[in-house]
C-alpha cells in the first residue's frame, strides 16, 4: 500500500496540473473475500485499486472529474477532464472555494495484524472453517463471509488541507441455517486480534436451535429487549435527523425540539470518529476536519450536524460530515456512539420482564421522517420473554416504531458494541411495536 509521501506526492501532482481552484482526493486500497453457503466456499477475490477524484472552482464555475490510476498519463486526463467540466455545467448557485489547512483529530486505525499480507487467505479459510464447524456438527447449513481490507484516503487543497488516513479492517458473518430458523453473528474490527470466530459459529448455531418450530405471535406493542445490533440498525435512522439542512427545511424529526428533551434521559448519542472500537476518517468528503459533536445529552437534543453552508446560515461552525462539492444536502450523521452501561443479558431479561426479544432487523425503511417512524422485520432469532427469562421461539415479525418513543422508554442499557459503523448497546425498552406476522 502507500504510504503517506507517496500519497501526498500524487496529490501533490495533480494540484500542479490542475491550474484552479483544486481539491483532489486519493483512494487506495487492496481488499480480500473469502464466501462460503452449504458448509463449504465457493468464492474467494483479491482486488487492489488506486483512483483519483478532483475537483475545481473558479468563482461560480465547477467541475468535477475521477480517473483510475495514479501516473502521469492519469492525472494528465483528470486535469483535462475537469478542465472540460468547468466549462459545461452550469454555474454553483452558491460557490465555495476549497477548504484551508485542518486541524486533524488522531486516530489510529491501521493494524498490521489485520493486513493482507498477516491475515492472508490461510487465515480466512482458518476463520471460515471455525464458524462453519458448529453449524456442521449440529447439522445445520452455515454461510457467511470473511472479509479484510487496508486502506488510504489522501486529500490536498490548492489553499493547504493536506491529511491521510490509512486504515485496516476485518469483517467475519455466519449465518447458521435450520429447516424453520437461523442464527446470525458479526464481528467487525480494525484488528484481527480480537476476532472470535469459533464463538460466534457456535453462537449463530445455538440462536439456530433454539429458534426451531416458531409459534405466532400476536401483533401489538410489547416490552422488549433489542440486541445490540438491532439498535445500531435503528441508530442510523435516529442520526440523519440531527442533518441542520433537514431541520431548517422542514423535513426532521428535530424540527423546534433543539434543546429539549426528545429521548429518556439515559439516552446519550456522540458523534466520535476517535472513538476506540471506531477510529474513522478525520475529514470528510469536503476535505474539512471533523469534530466530536455531542448530539444528545441526557436525552436532549444538543447540537446539529452543519457542513460550511448551513454553519455560514446559523453563524455557527461547521462539524463537517459533509458530501462536498456541490451537493446541498448539509451534514450527515456518521460515527455514531450511543452510551453503553453494565447491565448483562441477564439483567436486560430481567429488566423486561414480559416480551420479546430482538436478534436482528433487516429491510428497514422510513414510514414517516418528520416524525421519525420506521419499519422492518426481525431475524436470525425473536423470542418471547416471559417472568425475565428467554421463552418459546416466535415467527419473525413486521415492526413499525416510532423512535423517540422507544429511546424514552429505556429500562436499561447493556455493554456497547460495534455494529456496521456504529456503536450501541443493548436495551431493554417499555415499548416496541409489532403490526403483522410473517410464516418464519
Amino acid at each position: 500500500m502507500l504510504t503517506h509521501d507517496e500519497a501526498m506526492g500524487i496529490c501533490d501532482a495533480v494540484l500542479a496540473a490542475a491550474g484552479a481552484d483544486a481539491e483532489v482526493t486519493l483512494s487506495a486500497g487492496r481488499t480480500a473475500l473469502l464466501r462460503y453457503a452449504d458448509n463449504q466456499a465457493v468464492q474467494h477475490t483479491d482486488a487492489e485499486d488506486l483512483a483519483l477524484h478532483l475537483r475545481l472552482r473558479d468563482g461560480a464555475r465547477f467541475g468535477e472529474a475521477r480517473v483510475q490510476g495514479g501516473d502521469a498519463a492519469a492525472i494528465a486526463r483528470l486535469a483535462a477532464e475537469a478542465q472540460r467540466q468547468l466549462t459545461l455545467l452550469p454555474p454553483d448557485p452558491d460557490p465555495l472555494t476549497s477548504v484551508g489547512t485542518q486541524p486533524l483529530l488522531a486516530v489510529t486505525a491501521y493494524h498490521a495484524d489485520a493486513a493482507l499480507d498477516r491475515f492472508d487467505a490461510t487465515s480466512r479459510a482458518d476463520a471460515a472453517e471455525a464458524m462453519i464447524r458448529p453449524a456442521l456438527e449440529g447439522g445445520l447449513k452455515a454461510a457467511g463471509a470473511c472479509t479484510n481490507s487496508e486502506s488510504l484516503i489522501a486529500k490536498a487543497t490548492t489553499h493547504g488541507m493536506r491529511g491521510s488516513y490509512a486504515s485496516t479492517a476485518v469483517e467475519l458473518s455466519v449465518t447458521a441455517t435450520a429447516a424453520d430458523s437461523t442464527g446470525n453473528a458479526v464481528t467487525w474490527s480494525r484488528s484481527a486480534e480480537v476476532l472470535d470466530p469459533a464463538a460466534m459459529g457456535a453462537s449463530a448455531a445455538e440462536v439456530a436451535q433454539r429458534a426451531r418450530h416458531p409459534r405466532a405471535l400476536e401483533p401489538g406493542s410489547y416490552r422488549a429487549v433489542l440486541s445490540a445490533s438491532a439498535v445500531a440498525t435503528i441508530l442510523h435512522f435516529v442520526g440523519s435527523g440531527f442533518n441542520a439542512r433537514s431541520v431548517a427545511e422542514g423535513r426532521s424529526y428535530l424540527c423546534g425540539k433543539v434543546g429539549q428533551p426528545v429521548f429518556g434521559d439515559n439516552v446519550h448519542l456522540t458523534q466520535d470518529v476517535t472513538h476506540p472500537c471506531l477510529q474513522g476518517q478525520p475529514f470528510d468528503d469536503d476535505g474539512l476536519g471533523l469534530r466530536r459533536v455531542e448530539l444528545v445529552r441526557s436525552g436532549v437534543a444538543d447540537s446539529l450536524l452543519h457542513d460550511r453552508r448551513t454553519a455560514a446560515e446559523a453563524g455557527v461552525e461547521p462539524t463537517g460530515y459533509s458530501g462536498g462539492g456541490r451537493v446541498l444536502y448539509g451534514a450527515f450523521a456518521s460515527a455514531l456512539v450511543m452510551n453503553g452501561d453494565g447491565a448483562s443479558e441477564e439483567d436486560l431479561l430481567a429488566a423486561c420482564g414480559d416480551g420479546v426479544y430482538v436478534s436482528r432487523l433487516w429491510y428497514t425503511n422510513w414510514v414517516d421522517p418528520a416524525l421519525c417512524v420506521i419499519t422492518g422485520m426481525t431475524r436470525d432469532g425473536t423470542f418471547r420473554i416471559r417472568d425475565g427469562k428467554l421463552a418459546e421461539p416466535v415467527c419473525n415479525m413486521r415492526i413499525q416504531q416510532n423512535v423517540p418513543a422507544l429511546l424514552s422508554s429505556v429500562l436499561a442499557l447493556g455493554p456497547a458494541e460495534v455494529h456496521d459503523g456504529v456503536v450501541a448497546p443493548a436495551l431493554a425498552a417499555g415499548e416496541f411495536g409489532f403490526n403483522s406476522a410473517t410464516s418464519f
